[in-house]
């Protein structure tokens, strides 16, 4: 899918994350944009305008990005690391994933992502119920690979990346990615 860029009626902040920023698109991605502004209207029109230009939209008030920021959530990292801002009013963005640090422990989450794991179990006999439950293994496993790795300083999220470093660093065994790899094309 082509995306294009509208460029009318912009939030005080929008960036590029994830594959469409790292350059590593492919038939599987989607685009990921962030918008950012304290108007409810406006991110609900920009949001309607970008998703009708085919952008996954992820849209937030800078007081949810502070809440955000303050609970150490990862997606400040990940917009952090990983983003190309296009439009950034008055510097707010930049300087909030400026001043943003990783927590040290995302335990909690470790333990609530597995709970989504047990999900794959309960979804229907065939092969929608098959292919629902790799989706979810597969969102699951690059969860718990992004907190994980966390943990220990890396961060990661790029679902390649992810798994080869879980490999590289122990948490799964040799080949182990190569074989988790078939589960995004699933």
């Amino acid at each position: 899918m082509k995306c294009s860029y509208p460029q009318a009626l912009t939030a005080s902040a929008e960036a590029v994350f994830g594959s469409a920023s790292r350059g590593d698109v492919d038939a599987m991605s989607d685009r990921d944009i962030l918008i950012v502004d304290d108007d409810v209207a406006i991110l609900r029109e920009r949001s309607r305008v970008l998703t009708k230009a085919g952008w996954s939209v992820a849209s937030y008030t800078f007081a949810k990005l502070d809440a955000l920021s303050q609970r150490g959530a990862l997606f400040i990292q990940h917009i952090k690391l990983e983003s190309t801002v296009l439009v950034d009013q008055d510097g707010r963005l930049a300087a909030k994933l400026a001043a943003f640090t990783p927590r040290l422990s995302y335990a909690d989450e470790i333990r609530e992502n597995s709970a989504l794991a047990g999900l794959a179990g309960c979804t229907p006999i065939g092969s929608r119920g098959t292919l629902l439950a790799a989706d979810i293994l597969y969102v699951t496993i690059r969860n718990f690979g992004v907190l994980s790795l966390a943990e220990h300083g890396i961060h990661l999220f790029a679902y390649n990346a992810v798994i080869e470093a879980l490999e590289s660093n122990g948490f799964i065994a040799p080949g182990g990615a190569r074989a988790l790899a078939a589960l995004r094309f699933l």
